[in-house]
């Protein structure tokens, strides 16, 4: 399959992106951060925003990209669905089950109460391992989507339909249980599609200018300072609202990376760094390396409060890129990132 420059880009800045955010996870008010204050450290709450703000749209924008990958591979040949089901079992759930066994003994510990809940455990993902069982789902309802697939694109009215029924599942499973990520596929989808869709259009999207691309940041960012305000002040009656912000999001951030990677001509130093292929890797291995720092020793204990998030980043990168490149020497160690 031909390489992309824009999608090895896309996955840099987004795994950076993914790894910002939850290095500095742990600071804020105590009801609003996304993982606990260690012990003995000290809470910056000035940093609080930095969560929120790199993993604002990340996740979405690498479902987003998994569509309009899916969608190249669909249009370059004739798809055999059972071996592209077993090829993305292999690349994804095989890695959540070794890792997600690894991350029980290593990180978590979790008390399991009876069969269901840990089967549900094992298969949902434990951690950021969560996102790996999502995306095999994504593939998995696109799999049986393609009969209708061409039914949908060549009719602007059901196009809009299914898009009105995706919205619904969006919303009505903001209020169901996500066992074995079942909630998640529904709510991460919709990204899936949007970016299968849009790789038909890919010579428009590079074809875009700058006039367009600043009023996606303008609308991104707006967007962004809405989320930010929602999570400092979220009632329930907001819940709603925040969901439909990270929906819109989502899209228009998934959008304005693509077409800014777009513009990065290949053959730079940015696009070489986008050619490697350990960012899975990267990612899988990154919260095993935070949460081991800052829940299971007592090294940063000792550091400036300022610098901890920078110190924890840069060893967490550090070892993470350490680790891939060890993975991608050996062979079956290759097939798990």
């Amino acid at each position: 399959m031909t390489r992309l420059n824009e999608i090895g880009i896309m996955r840099f800045v987004l795994i950076l992106s993914i790894v910002i955010g939850h290095t500095f996870a742990i600071y804020g008010i105590a009801a609003e951060r996304s993982w606990t204050l260690p012990e003995n450290f000290e809470n910056v709450e000035s940093l609080w925003w930095i969560n929120p703000v790199f993993i604002s749209f990340s996740l979405q924008a690498f479902v987003f990209i998994s569509g309009y990958l899916m969608r190249m591979q669909v249009g370059l040949a004739s798809i055999d669905k059972h071996k592209f089901i077993s090829k993305k079992f292999k690349r994804l759930f095989v890695p959540l089950i070794i890792f997600g066994l690894l991350y029980w003994l290593i990180i978590d510990r979790y008390m399991f109460n009876g069969i269901y809940d840990c089967i549900n455990y094992f298969l949902s993902g434990p951690g950021h391992l969560w996102f790996l069982a999502m995306l095999f789902l994504c593939f998995i309802a696109m799999i049986v989507n393609l009969g209708v697939e061409k039914i949908i694109c060549k009719s602007r009215l059901v196009k809009t339909l299914y898009c009105g029924v995706l919205l619904l599942i969006y919303f009505l499973s903001l209020f169901a249980p996500d066992d074995f990520r079942i909630a998640q596929l529904c709510q991460y989808y919709i990204y899936f599609v949007v970016g299968y869709w849009s790789y038909d259009y890919r010579s428009k999207l590079k074809s875009v200018t700058w006039p367009l691309i600043l009023i996606f940041i303008l609308i991104t960012v707006i967007l962004i300072g809405i989320k930010l305000y929602l999570f400092q002040n979220k009632p329930d009656h907001y819940y709603l609202l925040s969901h439909i912000t990270k929906l819109f999001l989502g899209i228009s951030g998934s959008y304005l990376t693509l077409m800014l990677c777009m513009k990065c001509p290949e053959g730079t130093y940015l696009s070489e760094i986008g050619a490697w292929n350990g960012y899975f890797g990267v990612y899988i291995f990154h919260q095993f390396i935070l949460r081991y720092i800052y829940y299971k020793t007592d090294w940063l204990i000792d550091v400036n409060q300022y610098i901890v998030g920078i110190v924890a980043l840069t060893t967490t990168l550090l070892i993470s890129w350490l680790l891939s490149q060890i993975f991608l020497r050996f062979k079956f160690t290759r097939r798990l990132i």
